[in-house]
């Protein structure tokens, strides 16, 4: 029972987005980069929720299997997460800047940290680099951990700082909510 009411905010946080999900992708137009955007961030959001519940699930676990699998979702956990802070601050730039591309060489250099945080989190149940998970099925952090954070948390100011630098760019009535989809997460997170 404890363990449900430690993941109460995250059932109750993925249910809602499945519902969103649902209602989204019968509505909105697929062929649309930004509802792709859209539903592509909500899939995100809802696969770290499930990864973060099934790791805290699985947390002091000890079978061989129990490890294994708190492994895989720990590694999941820290790859999505600064997938879906890139895909969220091109979310942004494309309601920003309606109809403009980034440039390509740009896109690829934003990508490094991406790439770099998926190669560490991969290594991580071999080296200990994000995390560990000993015997007992006790995560830790590892040393490398706060890269992680900072290749997911860059990409949410970038969003945020777009935003405010860009505001008479955005439709009022929108300013807040969009402001708001890169504050939440961030509090959260902190």
């Amino acid at each position: 029972m404890e363990l449900i009411f430690k993941n109460q905010v995250n059932i109750t946080v993925f249910i809602t987005l499945l519902l969103v999900c649902i209602i989204a992708f019968r509505k909105l137009d697929k062929r649309d980069s930004l509802s792709r955007s859209f539903l592509i961030t909500c899939f995100g959001v809802m696969l770290g929720l499930l990864a973060e519940s099934t790791t805290e699930f699985l947390s002091g676990a000890s079978s061989p299997f129990s490890i294994i699998m708190n492994n895989f979702f720990s590694v999941l956990l820290f790859i999505v997460a600064p997938i879906m802070s890139y895909n969220f601050f091109f979310f942004i730039y494309r309601i920003v800047f309606q109809g403009k591309i980034l440039n390509k060489k740009i896109r690829l250099i934003l990508m490094i940290p991406v790439i770099s945080n998926i190669i560490i989190s991969m290594l991580s149940p071999f080296y200990g680099l994000f995390f560990s998970i000993d015997n007992n099925g006790i995560y830790s952090r590892g040393p490398l951990w706060s890269l992680s954070a900072f290749s997911t948390y860059i990409f949410v100011i970038a969003g945020i700082i777009l935003i405010l630098k860009n505001q008479n760019r955005i439709l009022k009535e929108d300013f807040w909510l969009i402001l708001g989809i890169g504050i939440i997460p961030g509090l959260g997170g902190i």
